[in-house]
């Protein structure tokens, strides 16, 4: 469940609360259509609904939606998972929107994942999740394995990065 800061006036977009001095500034482009993006990806479901099965509530749905607030990993991985969506195109608005579609243009091994990067997402998440003493329930903990896995496919991404933003997600 995500904590209620003090509400205050964002200066600038993060990609976690924006009372965390670690949080990584995301790209004022590609956060500004963000909310558009969430509407599309709750389509006609009810707001209620799609806020309990990412197990966060509505009012903070709403802030979201209304460009008031950017989710952190965790609650970004909860809504592209519910939403049907890959969490980089929910995020950034860059292709593929679904994870189908990037199998579909061969960008994923017909045998599956890459063991390689899924190794170094499971130890970015480990490594995360030890420095903040947080143990997180199995299925959480795959969705963000998954999420980290989905973020190493970005060339430009570096486990720094990554871990920063595992370490505000736990």
């Amino acid at each position: 469940m995500t904590k209620s800061p003090a509400r205050s006036t964002l200066k600038e977009n993060r990609n976690s609360s924006d009372l965390k001095t670690t949080a990584v500034p995301i790209r004022s482009s590609e956060s500004e259509q963000f909310k558009d993006r969430l509407r599309e990806t709750i389509g006609d479901r009810k707001l209620v609904w799609f806020a309990k099965e990412c197990g966060f509530s509505d009012s903070l749905l709403g802030a979201y939606l209304r460009g008031e607030k950017l989710p952190g990993l965790e609650n970004l991985v909860a809504m592209a998972n519910v939403g049907g969506v890959s969490i980089d195109w929910l995020a950034t608005g860059r292709p593929p929107k679904t994870r189908a579609e990037l199998r579909a243009a061969g960008a994923a091994p017909a045998a599956g994942l890459d063991q390689g990067r899924l190794q170094l997402a499971l130890a970015t998440v480990e490594e995360g999740l030890a420095a903040t003493r947080r143990v997180m329930a199995p299925d959480k903990k795959a969705e963000l394995v998954l999420a980290v896995y989905d973020l190493y496919q970005e060339p430009s991404i570096t486990r720094d990065r990554v871990l920063k933003l595992v370490k505000s997600a736990a």
